[in-house]
């Protein structure tokens, strides 16, 4: 369970779910159409006797694979995602205080999407204020890149900028015009597509 190479996918979809917990059977059906292989990662070794259970149990759908270790280094040996998933997540006791929507997280997961770009399905777990409604509006939301780093909206590339340099990257993301998993699992379905 701990050791994962995905250096050459033998699929082309693959979908990463970080802080699963034991989030696995529903959420494996939620991403069957979207993927062809579904990575899920959590930091807590108890999970492990679980996930071996679990795995035995799911229906055929796509490849399931899981890794014990914080999120960041999980992505080191994957280098391709089509879809990041998160969600039941917090920030309190128990949480994993992580959004794929914002830092060096979503920075990493951004560089790991192809070029004609990628999903992230999510409830909006651990995201701050307003920003699960600025990612949802229509016309979308500007993410920069600079050094790893996701910074969303004009507000946060001046900030980047004056932390970092300016951004290597431009991504805009937008609610994909299908939401039927927000009506059925309360997910949005957020697409990525490279400006720059």
């Amino acid at each position: 369970m701990d050791n994962w190479s995905v250096t050459a996918p033998e699929t082309p979809r693959v979908g990463f779910y970080p802080a699963c917990g034991l989030d696995v059977q529903e959420s494996a059906a939620i991403l069957a159409p979207f993927v062809d292989r579904i990575l899920f990662c959590d930091i807590d070794r108890r999970r492990v006797p679980d996930w071996n259970r679990l795995k035995r149990t799911l229906p055929p759908g796509p490849a399931v694979d899981f890794k014990c270790c914080d999120a960041r280094a999980a992505l080191v040996g994957i280098p391709r995602i089509s879809v990041a998933f998160h969600r039941k997540d917090s920030q309190g006791e128990g949480g994993s205080a992580l959004s794929i929507l914002r830092g060096r997280l979503a920075g990493t997961i951004l560089d790991r999407f192809p070029a004609e770009g990628g999903l992230f399905i999510t409830d909006g777990s651990n995201l701050w204020g307003k920003q699960l409604k600025r990612l949802t509006r229509a016309s979308g939301v500007p993410v920069h890149l600079a050094d790893g780093i996701a910074a969303i909206g004009e507000l946060g590339y001046k900030q980047l900028r004056l932390a970092r340099g300016v951004a290597t990257h431009r991504w805009r993301l937008r609610p994909a015009p299908d939401q039927t998993l927000l009506e059925l699992h309360g997910l949005w379905i957020i697409t990525a597509t490279k400006e720059g």
